[in-house]
């Protein structure tokens, strides 16, 4: 748990002398609820990465951050109507087919 304390801790220390410069409070409640909503899933989401690698091996868990490429490509398209080009989804396809070769091959070798 210290580590996500200090993991969020760390970055609001060093960005607090800009606060005076670039804060401006939400105007509706619409943003309070989705500032409230982002602090709650970082957090949580933040605290289970810590605890899956608390639990689980590495080697287990190699292949999840390859998958973050192929759903920001997803939400790219069904949020801001964005398609990767063409050399963009090669070069997405070969990242991820090597992180599973490498998974595969790791997972082969025990």
């Amino acid at each position: 748990e210290s580590l996500v304390l200090f993991s969020a801790l760390a970055p609001a220390v060093l960005l607090l002398p800009m606060l005076p410069f670039s804060f401006s409070l939400p105007h509706d409640g619409w943003h309070w609820f989705v500032l409230l909503m982002l602090g709650v899933f970082g957090g949580v989401g933040h605290w289970l990465l810590v605890q899956a690698y608390r639990r689980a091996t590495t080697t287990a868990l190699a292949p999840y951050p390859y998958s973050q490429m192929v759903w920001m490509i997803i939400s790219g398209w069904l949020v801001f109507k964005q398609f990767p080009d063409r050399w963009t989804l090669v070069g997405a396809a070969i990242i991820v087919a090597s992180g599973l070769y490498i998974v595969h091959r790791e997972h082969r070798l025990r």
